[in-house]
């Protein structure tokens, strides 16, 4: 091993003290790389929680400003439908016919029967639509809105619907139970809070799940068509070099009238069968038992009533549905989209 001496200090070094001199310098000791790097792991932890936050702030708020919007526009169209769905042919000619004599004997106070948990309802349900919508997006791993692939959006779309589907059997339950009780003759009728205690007596607390299967069944396809039409009708924008908060008002009106449009196209027979199930008193002593006995007797239960109406019948008030549809679609994603606008720029 040789040796040298370093100039003006009169000291001699082996070669490897040597070569450790030399790169010194541009040697970071263990303790200082691993607290840097860890700083800013940290950092970058604490900017995505941030982030994340404030997304899903901007859901919450969003979803609760379209909920409102959209229920005030769409619940008088809503209750024609569900008349229309349970009565059908044997009272009204028509949803037109519906409309009127519903006006005639309740004024517009009639179409708005039952509002009041369902308005609670659809802030909740938006609110947590697009929650979940947006917690399944970060799961699947989308990093923005204006670069998702299909099977994101099928997967995101599919996980919200099934969530929301755990709050909106309850919540239709009662505005169905509510809406249909006006077409009755009964002289007193039932407040929100009665129509739970009814059914919480008759039938125990899980009376108020009752059509769960119905939902998910509508929900898990039929959100997924609700999104990824919207999501697709807004490609052609984010292509042209618009970003999300620069699209205009006129591509999310027209975005969100088709998705509605073909939501309720697709998935109303469904929907039918849950609003009978909903409020059908014979329905809990026809099905009855556990596991498969109860999907058989439930499937026989569907087959009957299917008879019973016919095929034209599950399509009762289609009509009246599409008319709310789109324009309640509109309502909702337009003031979603200007509602997450306003809370980036002043949150």
């Amino acid at each position: 091993m040789w040796r040298c001496q370093i100039k003006g200090k009169g000291k001699c070094l082996t070669s490897t003290q040597l070569l450790f001199h030399c790169i010194s310098p541009f040697i970071e000791t263990p303790g200082e790389g691993n607290h840097d790097s860890r700083r800013e792991s940290e950092e970058i932890d604490m900017e995505g929680q941030t982030t994340r936050k404030r997304q899903l702030a901007s859901d919450l708020f969003s979803g609760f400003v379209s909920g409102v919007c959209c229920k005030i526009v769409e619940h008088p169209f809503d209750t024609i439908k569900v008349l229309m769905q349970v009565n059908g042919n044997e009272v009204y000619r028509n949803s037109f016919d519906c409309l009127k004599k519903t006006v005639r004997a309740h004024g517009i106070r009639g179409l708005y029967r039952g509002i009041q948990f369902p308005l609670v309802g659809s802030v909740a349900e938006n609110g947590l639509t697009f929650v979940s919508y947006g917690f399944f997006k970060r799961l699947v791993g989308v990093t923005s809105p204006d670069r998702m692939t299909f099977s994101q959006m099928l997967l995101s779309s599919m996980g919200s619907g099934m969530t929301i589907s755990f709050l909106l059997t309850p919540v239709e339950l009662l505005k169905c139970r509510l809406q249909i009780e006006q077409s009755c003759k009964a002289t007193t009728k039932s407040t929100t809070f009665g129509v739970i205690r009814h059914a919480v007596q008759k039938d125990g607390i899980l009376s108020l799940f009752r059509g769960l299967s119905m939902t998910l069944l509508r929900e898990i396809p039929g959100t997924s068509i609700w999104f990824m039409t919207y999501e697709m009708c807004l490609k052609p924008f984010i292509r042209h070099g618009y970003t999300r908060s620069t699209i205009p008002m006129s591509g999310i009106i027209s975005a969100g009238s088709i998705s509605g449009f073909l939501y309720w196209v697709i998935i109303y027979p469904i929907d039918t069968m849950k609003s009978i199930i909903q409020t059908d008193e014979h329905y809990a002593a026809q099905v009855s038992g556990k596991g498969m006995q109860r999907y058989s007797m439930m499937s026989k239960y569907i087959a009957k009533t299917i008879g019973r109406i016919g095929i034209k019948g599950l399509y009762g008030g289609l009509s009246f549905t599409i008319l709310r549809a789109v324009p309640a679609n509109a309502v909702l994603f337009l003031s979603y989209e200007y509602a997450s606008r306003f809370y980036a720029h002043f949150f």
